[in-house]
This record gives structure tokens, sequence and C-alpha cells, in this order.
């Protein structure tokens, strides 16, 4: 199987973090963003991974090329002159895919946790059992077609478009895309090549129109919202209480298995009734410093004298200084 992970994108909602580090390499749990969707990948052997490049793209780069990724070719495709977007991301790729084969497109910087093993694998059966143009992975989430845009469904579970609003009049309910697709490689006839393109609204609605198969896989997993500080840290709370749970469940052990393949150090939980933290053995904590809620600290990561901490993010190597007094913050330079 071949995949795409689309990396381009300047993560505009998490300014000013991701002024200095592009979002697919801001650490979540102490490992790459990009991490989660690879590791949903687990379940599958990938021949080609292609990784799209428009903001940093030397970080994007260097992120990849040190990172565990499991696939036995890895390219880059460069967008020089101005971002892409979903679909002209891939049609200015498509040198790298043939098109009479199936292909799977990610964005780089979902955290998504199967609450069911092999889930990616039970898609990709479905689709290709019933010869899908695209199968959508979705999921049920509170506001999807009227707060949120939603994939659509008719009454008999197919895809008819993409919004919040219906995009016809037989459509009877809509579900949240979990930003993984497969896509036969006929997709390629519906993408410009060089020109921004919408994957959704640009080729996957005009093969619909065309009378194309496209259906949904719909999935039991936790969908994280990271665009934003707020989000990225309450869903960085959320998967720490999964972690710490004494209830083993599935998807308990699909993020240790992540933190595992990914961390650089191994990853060390601590709970206590005020305080979760997730560190490793290089991270230092001054016996008069402070931490509160929940913490997470980089190897190698130093928390000064006298800080006082509560819901923080500390990334690799970083210098917490003395005295520093912060709450719902990612340190990912020095202060």
């Amino acid at each position: 199987m071949n995949v795409m992970l689309l990396a381009a994108g300047e993560g505009t909602r998490l300014r000013p973090y991701t002024l200095i580090r592009p979002k697919p390499a801001i650490p979540f749990l102490n490992i790459p963003l990009a991490s989660y969707p690879l590791a949903f990948l687990e379940d599958l052997k990938i021949d080609r991974l292609v990784v799209n490049t428009f903001h940093l793209p030397t970080k994007i780069v260097d992120l990849f090329i040190h990172m565990n990724h499991g696939a036995r070719r890895l390219h880059f495709s460069h967008e020089i002159h101005q971002i892409l977007d979903t679909g002209g991301g891939l049609g200015a790729a498509s040198d790298y895919f043939k098109r009479d084969d199936d292909l799977i497109l990610m964005n780089s910087d979902e955290v998504i946790l199967p609450i069911e093993k092999n889930i990616l694998a039970k898609a990709l059966d479905q689709h290709q059992k019933n010869k899908a143009f695209c199968t959508i992975l979705t999921m049920d989430y509170e506001g999807i077609g009227t707060k949120f845009g939603g994939v659509w469904l008719d009454q008999k579970q197919q895809v008819k478009g993409f919004g919040k609003t219906k995009p016809s009049d037989d459509c009877t309910s809509a579900e949240h895309y979990i930003g993984i697709l497969i896509l036969s490689g006929k997709i390629f006839e519906y993408l410009p090549n060089g020109l921004p393109a919408n994957i959704l609204y640009d080729g996957v609605k005009k093969a619909i129109d065309d009378g194309h198969q496209v259906q949904r896989f719909k999935v039991n997993c936790h969908w994280y919202e990271t665009g934003n500080p707020a989000d990225f840290l309450k869903a960085t709370e959320s998967c720490l209480k999964i972690l710490a749970s004494k209830n083993e469940t599935y998807e308990q052990s699909h993020l240790r298995r992540a933190l595992e393949r990914f961390s650089q150090e191994a990853p060390i939980l601590e709970a206590s009734p005020n305080l979760l933290t997730l560190k490793t053995a290089s991270s230092r904590i001054e016996k008069d410093a402070s931490l509160s809620g929940f913490a997470v600290l980089g190897a190698q990561s130093h928390i000064h004298s006298k800080a006082k901490l509560e819901n923080v993010v500390v990334a690799d190597k970083i210098q917490v200084a003395a005295n520093t007094h912060a709450k719902d913050v990612l340190f990912l330079e020095n202060n």
C-alpha cells in the first residue's frame, strides 16, 4: 500500500508555536504529532510514503527521515511557490502513484486512538470488496452538520457531499471526517497538477457527481482536536488519563505502542491525585519547583528552581527558567 501524508500546512491556529516548528513536528506526549497517523498505519505494510512540504520544509524533511516511519521508501513532494491544499498537494505528487492502484491519503497531524484493532485494514477490505472510488473514514461527533462541516449520507449510507448544510434533499445524516481517505488511483483524473484544490470538494465531490461510488467507513475511535493551544492541551490531558487508567483498553495499548515506537527515550508515567506527569529518565525537575495538573516533560528538559507550572508541555532539551510561573503553556523554546 502507498500512503501520502499531508504536511504542508502552516498551522495558523496554533501560532506562535508553529512559527518555530511545523505542526507535524510539535510534540504530543513527547512524540511528534506526525507519529500518530503513522501509528494508525501499524497493521499495514507500507511500500511508498510520500510527504508534501511547504511551511518550514527543511524541518519536515528532517522530521521524517529520522522517524521510524516503517515505509520501504520515503519521498517528499515540495510545494515551492504556493500551498496547494489537500487535493492540489496530492495532484502534484501524482508521479509517485499508479493510476491502477489504491492509495491512502492522511493528514499528518491527527491524533486518533482506535478503540478496536485492525480498523484501517477492515476499511481497506471494504473499499476493495466494493470496488469503491473512495472510502472516507468517519465517526460520530457533536455539532456535525450544524456547527461543523460533515460527510453527508443518504438513506442507503452512501456519501452525497460535504459541508455544514445538506448538499441534496436525500441526505439524512452527517458524520465527522477524521482525516483519512482510501482512494482509487483514478482520483488523479479529478485533480489539477500544480494548482490549489480541495480533495473533498474539488476531487471526491466531482467523482460523486460523475456517478462513482463513494462510501464511508465508520470507526470507533477517540479523535482529538489539536488545532489551537486550548484544544491541544485538553487533548494532552485526556490522553494522559487514558495512559494512567487502570482499565486495560485497546486505545491504551495502541497509545503505549506509539510512545514506545516513536519516543526518543522510554516514557515514564507518574500519577498522583494532583498531578499526572509523563517524562523520561533525563528530564530534570529541581526539588523546589512546583508542578500541578499535568506536565509532559521531554528528554533532557530541565525545570529550574522555584518554577511553578500547571498544565504544561515542555519539549526535548528545553530549559524552563527559575521562578517561571505558567499555566496552560507549551514550552517549545527556552524562556
